[in-house]
Parts: C-alpha cells; structure tokens; sequence
C-alpha cells in the first residue's frame, strides 16, 4: 500500500503512524490548504473512516493534526 501523507511526516514517526493507519483502517487524503481549519475527519457513506489534512503544514504540525484527528 502506498501512503502519500508519509512525505508529509517527520521520519522519526512514520513507522507508528503507519501502524496506527493499518490497524484502524483509515484513508488519509492530503488536501489543499482550507481557511477554516487544518485537518477533519468524518465517515464516508460505507462507514469507512476519512481523514483529511492540510497540505500546507511543515511536519510537526502536521504530524499534531493527524494524531488529533485519528
């Protein structure tokens, strides 16, 4: 499985957060930067579990937004 949101991440933590996104089986979108906020999660319409995170944050916010919304 590829993971694009990996790229995104501070090395030291893509090993557990790839076990994490394993475990629970979520689909992470990187997206365009919103105003609003920095990241979301929600079900899709087959109770599958989306998060989406900003594309504009530097690592460590990033890695903060993912770890909130899992």
């Amino acid at each position: 499985m590829k993971y694009d949101y990996i790229d995104f991440l501070p090395t030291g933590s893509i090993s557990l957060i790839q076990n994490w996104v394993d475990e629970i089986d979520v689909v992470i979108k990187v997206v365009k930067a919103r105003k609003t906020k920095l990241g979301d999660f929600r079900y899709s319409y087959d109770n599958k579990c989306i998060i989406t995170i900003n594309d504009d944050l530097n690592p460590f916010s990033f890695l903060i937004t993912l770890t909130h919304e899992i």
